[in-house]
């Protein structure tokens, strides 16, 4: 069963509004000019009060991410905060927004994640409010994802309306919890069901179906890195293609473990999902 493993309510592009998800503060982020974005804090419970936004971090030009520090205010009108894009080589492209209560700097969403070379990545989604963990506080970064797990969370991330459930040609769909998600993966092209009239939608995600569904979802920027290629099959594989060009985008990256002990059959892990997913969104 899915155990509410990921849980998704928005999508953190640029200018739309995303939600922290264990946190009563949401923010919104609109362009001011060439240069600058304007971000504004508020809490998810007007009741609650208000918001006063403190500052934010330098800009880490590698990964596209900011912390935006805030702290519960009487104040109603003190909420936004400018943020100039000057230093970053492509000054258009969305940010990796992460918020950050100033009275809890050092707060992480899940116990286990610290360290992690995806850590920043997770923390992103969830403070975009795109996933969520286990009830005992984890992520479980290392364990293995399910085809109809990823195809739920590529289904919120992407803002598709989901699909009502119908009866469905695929033989093993038919009483499964992500039968929605996958159906509607289905009817934007993200995903084709086999020859023999099924999804296996419990089967593991393999690095290279990931690679291959957000080739499918993202109009992604590349630029060609030739000698990034070292590691991939020297044989034709369904899959390839589309690893190139997570490579060209830097959705995947040559000092990523991912890459060094690169196998593109083998089952992803979530901390490896969650950075592909991130890094796919702020191209």
């Amino acid at each position: 069963m899915f155990r509410k493993m990921i849980a998704i309510t928005a999508v953190i592009l640029l200018f739309q509004t995303c939600v922290w998800a264990d946190s009563s503060a949401v923010y919104t982020v609109e362009k001011v000019d060439k240069y600058t974005v304007r971000v504004t804090v508020d809490l998810k419970e007007p009741s609650e009060g208000h918001v006063e936004v403190t500052g934010y971090s330098k800009i880490n030009p590698d990964t596209r991410t900011v912390r935006v520090l805030y702290q519960k205010s009487a104040h109603k009108d003190k909420n936004t905060i400018d943020i100039s894009l000057r230093s970053l080589v492509n000054k258009q492209s969305a940010l990796r927004i992460v918020l950050a209560d100033q009275e809890q700097t050092d707060y992480l969403p899940f116990k286990d994640i610290q360290g992690n070379e995806s850590e920043i990545y997770i923390r992103h989604l969830h403070d975009a409010g795109l996933l969520d963990g286990y009830d005992d506080g984890t992520f479980k970064p290392g364990n293995t994802i399910s085809r109809a797990e990823f195809f739920t969370m590529m289904v919120r991330a992407m803002g598709y309306p989901v699909v009502p459930e119908e009866d469905t040609t695929f033989t093993d769909i038919a009483d499964h919890w992500g039968k929605q998600y996958i159906l509607t993966a289905i009817q934007h092209g993200l995903v084709k069901g086999n020859d023999d009239g099924t999804i296996k939608p419990d089967d593991k995600v393999t690095i290279g179906q990931i690679a291959l569904v957000i080739d499918r979802a993202f109009s992604l920027k590349t630029y060609d890195k030739d000698g990034a290629y070292a590691n991939l099959p020297k044989h034709n594989h369904y899959a390839k293609e589309s690893v190139k060009k997570m490579l060209d985008a830097g959705v995947l990256k040559t000092e990523d473990s991912t890459y060094k002990q690169f196998d593109i059959d083998r089952p992803a892990v979530r901390a490896e999902c969650a950075m592909m997913i991130s890094r796919a969104m702020v191209n």
